[in-house]
């Protein structure tokens, strides 16, 4: 009799973790293009992809799911559960708040500590030691990352760009960094919280907020009809929903630093997309540090991939 691929005998391999979180971190790189293309401010952005992406998980997590609904809502009312949701969400609204601050290279390059809070938190919470490896890896990443966003026309313009104070954007940022990291340390804790229902009520709580944000402002909710809804359907619908899902479920098979070490690559990769989808420059500059970030994560998959094979 032929072995038949069961979801048991895939969550088995040892590669598996580190697999979806690679699958998640490559889809969402080129949401910054159809947010772009959208042509919509920041909280239409928010209410538009919070709402599509929520009730999309919601409703599926009711079509796959409907055999546990009482054990799912059980679990999401713990307190991992409900320190998930809540740091996601927090982390999706710090990052819009950094956006309109300051420069969108510096949010990037704060946002990329998003492993180091996801390895800090994991010791704290769990005493999970983050390998000397991973610390390397990290490292090399961010030395990258700096080169890219950070060169001599980005620095200028970090001064310029955003509405606000370019410390208080830099806060915002590392706080969206921070929530992010810290939720999925809970979620690796908690290991019967149902990842649809837990994204897709966070994602929804996102998007009533931008409602609510934008029904106090001038213009009301006529703002929601102000860009091209096709293109940020597409993130709503497709791109953050599998890509949330993905990184989400990885936290439980492999480590939280990993997970964040390899949205690292939308740091790098976000620009480029924006490059082939609306023109705009990529200097060489970031090209360099690009490569430098993209090979000390290829070098530390092949590494993790190999070592947890013989292990």
């Amino acid at each position: 009799m032929p072995n038949h691929l069961s979801l048991s005998n895939l969550t088995s391999w040892p590669f598996f973790g580190i697999s979806l979180a690679l699958f998640g971190a490559l889809l969402i790189t080129p949401d910054t293009l159809f947010m772009r293309l959208s042509g919509f401010d920041g909280w239409p952005m928010v209410s538009w992809r919070g709402l599509e992406m929520g009730g999309l998980l919601l409703c599926l997590w009711l079509i796959i799911f409907r055999g546990q609904l009482g054990t799912d809502l059980q679990q999401l009312r713990t307190r991992t559960g409900f320190a998930a949701i809540i740091c996601q969400s927090s982390g999706s609204v710090f990052f819009i708040l950094a956006v309109a601050e300051t420069s969108v290279a510096l949010v990037l390059f704060c946002l990329a500590t998003i492993p180091i809070f996801a390895a800090i938190f994991s010791a704290i919470l769990i005493g999970e030691r983050t390998k000397t490896a991973t610390w390397i890896t990290m490292l090399v990443a961010f030395a990258g990352i700096g080169i890219a966003v950070l060169d001599g026309e980005s620095t200028k313009s970090v001064m310029v760009q955003g509405s606000g104070a370019v410390w208080l954007g830099t806060v915002y940022a590392l706080s969206a960094a921070a929530c992010v990291g810290t939720s999925f340390v809970f979620i690796r804790m908690n290991e019967k919280l149902n990842i649809v229902l837990m994204s897709g009520c966070q994602a929804s709580m996102t998007g009533i907020l931008g409602l609510c944000v934008l029904m106090a402002t001038e213009g009301g909710l006529s703002q929601l009809t102000a860009g091209h809804i096709g293109y940020i359907s597409v993130n709503g619908l497709l791109i953050l929903p599998l890509s949330f899902v993905c990184l989400s479920w990885a936290s439980r098979y492999t480590q939280a630093a990993n997970v964040g070490l390899l949205m690292l690559l939308e740091t790098i990769l976000g620009p480029i997309w924006v490059w082939l989808g609306v023109g705009e420059a990529v200097s060489l500059q970031m090209i360099i540090g690009g490569a430098i970030t993209v090979i000390a994560l290829a070098i530390y998959i092949s590494a993790t991939a190999i070592s947890e094979k013989t292990t």
